[in-house]
């Protein structure tokens, strides 16, 4: 679910934005800034996202469009005040950088073994036929 809500309150005009702001909503919200940035009468606007529960790519445009727009934004968190300001490009290299670090991290487990006491697993082809007895081990 998703909601906006125009207030005027404290000399500005608040658009509050509510819940998942998804791809499905970014015209809906395109639509209300324009219609408030006519409305506004001098007053500068802000959005409120203290309330948005997600921001996914598309959302982060349209927020990032709005900033430019010369749009004020009201947050809670260091989170939400970093999803409204990134672009497609920066988020898309910044998942290929965890995507780096997840590789590295598993090639470092994988040379440092297992850790102590934790059993190991065999790989299938490593056991010997099932019509064989094992190997005795001295």
């Amino acid at each position: 679910m998703f909601r906006i809500t125009e207030q005027r309150a404290s000399g500005r005009l608040v658009l509050k934005l509510e819940g998942r702001f998804s791809a499905a909503w970014v015209n809906e919200l395109d639509g209300c800034w324009r219609e408030a940035r006519q409305n506004a009468d001098g007053y500068p606007i802000w959005v409120d996202l203290t309330d948005v529960d997600l921001v996914d790519i598309a959302g982060q445009e349209q927020l990032t469009r709005m900033h430019r727009g010369g749009v004020r934004f009201l947050t809670r968190g260091a989170l939400m005040r970093e999803l409204g300001f990134i672009s497609r490009d920066q988020y898309e290299e910044l998942e290929l950088r965890v995507a780096q670090l997840e590789h590295r991290l598993r090639l470092l487990e994988a040379a440092a073994g297992p850790p102590a006491g934790r059993p190991v697993a065999v790989p299938s082809n490593d056991l010997p036929p099932a019509d064989q007895p094992p190997t005795p081990t001295p």
